[in-house]
């Protein structure tokens, strides 16, 4: 059932992060003045499973589906913005989800129950108001609009549909249930992330880019590459040919760590 809904990514050396974030207001955007209490979950490659226990599927139509529709047609030119629901409504459809996959899906029901009170603990610690899942990237992996929508129905029923459903296959826990914390990686929930002052993430596009995200990594392209020939052309004039290789070189290893660290902190997605 589960991974009938899969296709081929079309990207494969590609990342596809989804994200699920608990913040402190319910503003759609802040300005450079504003701060935001936000505290989130990430999974890379997959959609958690435990996620879509949050959520109904109203909250897959409507203006997000239209919205998400436009954008897998045109991903160059349109933005998806997130699933956003109240934190006590995402609360009460937990509750829910909790108690029904006792008796539908008793083989993850204790996980679920332990995910749970990690997410509760986790909304207990900071002025949790609303619930905001970054789901359109790992669009990326589907061939049309209808077959990712349809995964995500079908996700949402194994926990609040009719009928029980099946067993789904889980290889890795935290891209298949879980996610981890955004920030470090770390497991969800044997560790919880920090409250933190934050900003939405940029709105992803369905295609699996991120515009702004893009405009940010050609900008590091271009300083990097700026670092190294200026290195080598000033090393070159003080020292000769070997000092434009040295300086070259040395330039070259320099911004190599400053991208990893970069990418470490804004990771794809």
């Amino acid at each position: 059932m589960w991974t009938a809904a899969r296709t081929a990514c079309s990207l494969p050396a590609m990342g596809n992060r989804v994200h699920l974030e608990l913040r402190g207001s319910g503003l759609p955007y802040l300005t450079e003045e504003d701060e935001e209490a936000v505290v989130g979950l990430t999974a890379n490659n997959g959609l958690p499973l435990f996620w879509f226990a949050l959520l109904r599927e109203e909250h897959l139509g409507g203006t997000w589906e239209r919205e998400f529709r436009t954008a897998f047609a045109d991903p160059e030119e349109h933005a998806v913005d997130p699933i956003r629901l109240g934190w006590r409504e995402a609360r009460a459809n937990l509750t829910s989800a909790c108690r029904l996959a006792e008796a539908r899906l008793p083989g993850l029901a204790p996980a679920l129950r332990a995910w749970e009170a990690g997410i509760v603990t986790l909304a207990g610690r900071g002025p949790s108001q609303e619930v905001r899942l970054y789901l359109a990237e790992h669009a990326n992996f589907y061939d049309s609009a209808d077959a990712f929508l349809d995964a995500l129905h079908r996700a949402v029923r194994i926990w609040h549909g009719p009928g029980r459903p099946e067993m789904p296959p889980v290889g890795d826990a935290s891209s298949d249930l879980t996610g981890v914390d955004r920030q470090t990686d770390r497991p969800f929930p044997e560790v919880l992330p920090d409250w933190q002052p934050g900003r939405p993430v940029p709105g992803l596009s369905a295609g699996g880019r991120n515009t702004t995200g893009g405009a940010a990594e050609w900008g590091m392209v271009a300083l990097f590459s700026g670092v190294v020939l200026g290195a080598a052309w000033l090393c070159g004039a003080l020292l000769g040919r070997g000092g434009m290789w040295a300086g070259g070189g040395l330039a070259f290893l320099a911004g190599c760590v400053a991208v990893w660290r970069w990418a470490k902190a804004f990771p794809p997605g």
